[in-house]
């Protein structure tokens, strides 16, 4: 979801989105569940910053 809000020049938001996601991740007790979360998080941060930036 952060990818396209980036992709459609929402910069702000995408920040916010993606803070919001790593602060909802820290809350994961789980912690396989939270790995796979922060893996993906780190896709997308990767995604964003290789092709919009």
């Amino acid at each position: 979801m952060a990818c396209r809000i980036y992709a459609e020049r929402y910069e702000d938001r995408t920040r916010e989105i993606l803070d919001l996601a790593v602060s909802e991740a820290l809350n994961i007790r789980d912690s396989a569940i939270r790995d796979e979360v922060y893996d993906e998080l780190d896709m997308s941060m990767r995604i964003i910053q290789e092709h919009w930036l």
